[in-house]
C-alpha cells in the first residue's frame, strides 16, 4: 500500500505528460520513451526476483516505470514549452469537465468491479482464467487506443487550419477506427467466451 501510494503522484504526472506530448505531436518520442522505461522496469523486476524479493517487487517495478516516464515526459515538455503568453486567470471549468469525470468514473467502475466481485463468487482457478482473458482484452484495447492516438493530431490540425480535405480525413478515420474497434470487440468476445 505504501508503494502504491508513492506511485500515485508519478502515475498522475505521467498521464498529464502523455496528454501534453500527444498535443505537441511528439508521438514517436512518447512511444519510444514508454517502451524503454517499461523494458528497464521489467529488467529491474527480474533482478529483484532473482535476489529473492517477493510480490512487492512487482509494485516497486511499476512505480519505477511511472517515475521514469513522468520524469522524461516532464523534461521534454518543459524543454519544448511554447513562449509564455498571458491567457487570463487560470481556472477549472467544472461544467465542461463533468462529462469526462463521469465517463472516467464509469470506466474505472466497470474495470474494478469484477476484481472485487470475483473473489466472492468464484474459485481461484476461475479467477485466474478470467484474469488471463482480461489481460488479452486490455492488450487489444491498447492497440485501438494507439491507432486512435496516432490520427488525432492530424485530424485536429486539419480542422484548425480548415483544410479542404478535412471531410475526407474524418470519413476515412471514422471508417478505419470503426473497423479496428469491430475487430477488437470480436476478439474480446471470443476470448471471454473461451474463458
Amino acid at each position: 500500500l505504501v508503494t502504491l501510494a508513492i506511485g500515485m503522484p508519478f502515475s498522475a504526472l505521467a498521464l498529464v505528460g502523455q496528454s501534453a506530448l500527444q498535443g505537441m505531436e511528439k508521438i514517436l518520442y512518447l512511444a519510444w520513451t514508454t517502451f524503454i522505461t517499461r523494458a528497464a522496469s521489467l529488467a529491474v523486476l527480474v533482478v529483484m526476483l532473482m535476489q529473492g524479493m517477493g510480490v512487492e517487487s512487482a509494485f516497486i517495478s511499476r512505480v519505477l516505470f511511472q517515475a521514469a516516464s513522468a520524469a522524461l515526459f516532464t523534461w521534454i515538455v518543459l524543454r519544448n514549452a511554447p513562449p509564455h503568453e498571458e491567457s487570463g486567470r487560470p481556472h477549472i471549468d467544472f461544467a465542461r469537465t463533468l462529462p469526462f469525470a463521469v465517463n472516467r468514473m464509469v470506466t474505472e467502475s466497470t474495470t474494478r468491479a469484477p476484481l472485487l466481485l470475483l473473489p466472492i463468487l468464484f474459485t481461484l482457478a476461475q479467477i485466474g482464467i478470467f484474469d488471463a482473458a482480461d489481460r488479452i482484452r486490455l492488450t487489444l484495447g491498447i492497440m485501438v487506443s494507439v491507432a486512435t492516438t496516432s490520427i488525432m493530431p492530424s485530424l485536429a490540425r486539419s480542422f484548425a487550419n480548415e483544410s479542404g480535405d478535412r471531410h475526407s480525413l474524418v470519413a476515412y478515420s471514422s471508417k478505419y477506427v470503426c473497423l479496428a474497434l469491430s475487430g477488437a470487440d470480436a476478439a474480446n468476445y471470443s476470448v471471454n467466451s473461451i474463458a
